[in-house]
């Protein structure tokens, strides 16, 4: 973790580009199609072996996201991820009543991991962006997102709160 921020870091990171003005404008992506929600996969669950049925876009995004959180350890963060079925999400987070994935976080010194939940991998690619220290992001659709509009997104995520 030698080239990663501490969580202090971090904020000041954050706060500092919140407030930076920007001289691109975001561009929305491509928005002309519906995707396709009636083929669904069976989704094992990481802790005990349930099999749950999940629609073929979360199995696209869970790889998208598997592909950031390697990336984010590659910056030298802990982070991991682990899906989870409903069952076993409540023995996380009592009021989570759906599965999904767990995304758990460590920034440079931090003792214990954050926990939350994000099926969505545009939470994943703003955390990415500040860790970068980067102002603008592509998400999933390739819109160009202002790390400024995530910053509650980035808080959620990281522990983060300023």
């Amino acid at each position: 973790m030698e080239n990663a921020l501490t969580k202090d870091e971090l904020i000041a990171r954050l706060k500092e580009i919140s407030t930076r003005g920007v001289l691109i404008a975001p561009l929305e992506g491509a928005m002309c199609y519906s995707p396709s929600f009636s083929e669904t996969k069976k989704v094992k669950c990481q802790i005990c072996g349930h099999y749950v049925l999940k629609y073929n876009f979360f199995c696209d995004e869970r790889k998208t996201i598997t592909k950031i959180v390697k990336h984010i350890n590659q910056l030298g963060y802990d982070a991991k991820t682990e899906f989870r079925c409903e069952k076993c999400m409540q023995k996380v987070f009592n009021n989570k009543t759906d599965s999904g994935i767990i995304f758990y976080f460590k920034a440079k010194g931090d003792k214990s991991y954050h926990k939350t939940v994000s099926d969505d991998s545009c939470d994943y690619m703003a955390v990415g962006a500040l860790l970068e220290d980067e102002e603008i992001f592509l998400g999933s659709r390739d819109e160009v997102l202002l790390l400024k509009d995530n910053v509650k997104i980035i808080k959620r995520m990281t522990g983060i709160k300023i």
